[in-house]
């Protein structure tokens, strides 16, 4: 089949209209070892950005849908009761990256938001959860498992989650047939393979609002992330709510490096604090330790990343990922220039029977800065 035929068999469209699309700049095209996928990189015909189609000669392509977008709460009880019918389940937000996993031409396939198939997160599954999702699979072939992958050993979003190995996943969806199960038949079917879901904080009615700001007011003391709110017969969409320490602990990271991430953390964040701090009412005192929170995360890091580019002339964080099969890495680089993002391999040593590897990734922020202390001319008007 052509990359046309391909298209038109799995989207359900006409040969002349998946030639358009292939004209268009909606559709990216990769591979996967024996597997050709084409990302949709906007929405397309009610399909979400990130939708993948699967093709490997001998095998009939597959359309992979995108992961739903879910709606952001900012005023908690208010959205809450407004939104759900009768029972809300609580559970916590993990703070990793979304990973839709399939099974197609005999491989596991990880797939993360943006419609890649990344050779890392993949190689981590099948070792830690490989025999288990191959189990599902075996008796569900459709079936489409949503997660969050977590831990420190990820090329991604990383968070110290206390995961084994330095790398977890956790379900918090199930597709099959195209329908996302509910949340009983989500953790039965989970629980039928011994795959983890996230954890479930609480089941309880949506006029509790006491017990809905315990929880949030729990978490911000143990650093959690937040909270995802779900009906259990998914009769609404799912919404989700963030920490004060969250959203204000975004805008502390993204300010690190402010000419990437700044802007496009801070307004969205301090959004959220808006209203959160509307809904709350908090006290005098509370209220001006988060306004001077908030003005330490938007101006402290980014002053230690000047003085830093000023002392070493360069900016960029690391991080370790560990591999069982060298090929992996390979995979893994060329991945990453794909996605455009600039890596440099550091320190690579056998540990355990895993090749352990230190990646460098440069950041343009500190080419910024480097030409600003040069010049002393701003690259903004």
């Amino acid at each position: 089949m052509n990359t046309v035929q391909v298209l038109s068999e799995a989207l359900g469209v006409s040969e002349g209209e998946a030639a358009r699309l292939v004209r268009s700049r909606s559709l990216r095209r990769s591979r996967y070892r024996g597997v050709v996928y084409f990302s949709l990189r906007r929405d397309y015909r009610g399909l979400p950005e990130g939708s993948v189609v699967l093709y490997a000669p001998g095998h009939p392509p597959r359309l992979v849908r995108g992961y739903p977008s879910i709606s952001r709460i900012l005023l908690l009880e208010r959205a809450v009761e407004r939104h759900f019918v009768d029972r809300v389940v609580v559970e916590e937000k993990m703070n990793g990256y979304n990973t839709r996993v399939v099974w197609y031409a005999g491989e596991l396939l990880a797939i993360t938001r943006g419609g890649f198939v990344c050779p890392y997160t993949t190689h981590r599954l099948s070792l830690s959860l490989g025999e288990a999702l191959r189990g599902l699979f075996a008796d569900h072939p459709q079936a489409i498992v949503a997660g969050e992958s977590i831990g420190l050993e990820n090329p991604y979003p990383r968070y110290p989650y206390p995961v084994e190995g330095g790398f977890g996943f956790m379900v918090f969806d199930i597709f099959i047939g195209g329908r996302r199960l509910g949340f009983s038949e989500r953790q039965a079917l989970a629980g039928d393979y011994g795959i983890p879901t996230v954890p479930v904080i609480d089941v309880v009615e949506k006029t509790r609002h006491e017990r809905l700001r315990a929880i949030v007011d729990r978490l911000e003391e143990t650093g959690g992330e937040g909270i995802i709110l779900r009906d259990p017969e998914n009769r609404v969409p799912p919404l989700k709510y963030t920490t004060t320490r969250t959203n204000i602990g975004d805008i502390e990271e993204g300010m690190r490096f402010f000419f990437e991430e700044g802007r496009s953390f801070i307004f969205p964040r301090v959004l959220r604090e808006i209203f959160k701090i509307y809904e709350e009412r908090p006290g005098p005192r509370e209220l001006e330790e988060r306004w001077l929170r908030l003005g330490r995360a938007l101006l402290q890091p980014p002053q230690a990343s000047v003085e830093r580019v000023e002392r070493e002339g360069l900016l960029g964080e690391s991080f370790v990922l560990r591999f069982r099969d060298p090929r992996v890495l390979d995979e893994s680089l060329a991945h990453f220039a794909r996605l455009g993002i600039r890596v440099q391999v550091g320190e690579v040593r056998s540990e355990g029977g895993w090749l352990r590897v230190v990646f460098h990734k440069p950041r343009r922020t500190g080419d910024e800065v480097r030409r600003i202390l040069e010049t002393g001319l701003s690259p903004l008007d």
